[in-house]
């Protein structure tokens, strides 16, 4: 789905971040 991947990429950037900042 178009909705699918985007929601993926979000929660996958989310991850990164709180990873990043700590």
């Amino acid at each position: 789905d178009a909705l699918s991947k985007p929601f993926d990429n979000s929660i996958l950037l989310e991850k990164i971040n709180a990873l990043i900042q700590g």
